[in-house]
């Protein structure tokens, strides 16, 4: 079940859109939204390198990065309990209930680390993907062991009513669906999605994976997505709302390379700019 949900807050354009995604789900399964806003030190928030300045000039550079710093985390909070009052009034369940913090470090490092105590990270990306939490969404979906949800361009009114699943079989894949299955059993229709070639994994059959749905009460359909050229992360995207899906559930892939993980081609376009639907991906 879903009952905290993680929203960080980086004092971009895409903040409204991420924390209201995160409010709207809230509302919908009764949970508990924590906006959380990590700054780096100022001393590496800094535009120049301080320590070869003169003392009096080095200090002063510092406290402008700080304030700079203090005013975009109030900014912040203030857009996120802004939003939270908004989605209190609007409802139909239980208010969800809200938290704020505010840390210093590395979000690359703090973000994963407070996701793995959370049931759900939220998280936006600017429309052209020129933004600073692309490193923290990788970090988080490799190093959290927890579902990450990519909020959509607009505001959608509500989340996981008609939910596509990417079905390959695989073991990101499996891990995505028992994730979502909660979402799963409360929306009124389930479409998996999955190419038009067999599959060569026993379990990247989709009717499989319909059936095993059907045991948690799930009645899903299957849809074919045409190999028409177009790489398949834009196909799954456009198959899904072109069903009306306004949540697409699927594995987040990626392999190691020199002791990092890095992500996979499909992975890669989904999370580089925001997507048309919501995606719910887990690693």
């Amino acid at each position: 079940m879903i009952r905290k949900i993680l929203v960080p807050i980086n004092g971009t354009g895409a903040d409204r859109r991420s924390a209201a995604l995160a409010f709207t789900l809230a509302g919908q399964v009764q949970a508990h939204v924590e906006g959380l806003c990590v700054t780096p030190h100022a001393e590496v928030a800094s535009p120049v390198e301080t320590a070869s300045l003169p003392a009096a000039l080095g200090r002063k550079l510092l406290e402008i990065a700080e304030e700079r710093q203090g005013a975009a985390v109030a900014s912040a909070r203030a857009l996120f309990d802004e939003l939270g009052q908004r989605h209190a009034g609007a409802s139909d369940g239980g208010a969800p209930t809200s938290a704020w913090r505010a840390e210093i470090g590395s979000p690359v490092e703090i973000i994963p680390q407070e996701a793995r105590l959370a049931d759900l990270t939220v998280f936006a990306r600017e429309a052209d993907g020129a933004d600073m939490i692309g490193p923290a969404l990788e970090a988080t979906l490799f190093d959290s062991g927890r579902p990450v949800l990519l909020a959509p361009l607009g505001e959608p009114a509500t989340v996981g009513t008609t939910i596509a699943v990417a079905w390959d079989g695989g073991l990101p894949a499996s891990r995505a669906v028992a994730a979502a299955l909660p979402l799963l059993a409360a929306a009124t229709r389930v479409v998996i999605l999955t190419g038009e070639r067999p599959s060569r994994n026993r379990a990247g059959d989709p009717n499989r994976l319909a059936e095993s749905l059907s045991h948690h009460g799930v009645t899903a359909t299957i849809h074919r997505v045409a190999d028409d050229g177009q790489p398949l992360a834009k196909a799954l995207v456009s198959a899904a709302a072109g069903l009306g899906c306004d949540l697409m559930v699927m594995g987040g892939y990626g392999h190691s390379r020199f002791r990092e993980t890095v992500l996979g081609g499909v992975t890669r376009d989904i999370v580089a700019a925001p997507p048309d639907i919501a995606i719910l991906m887990v690693h």
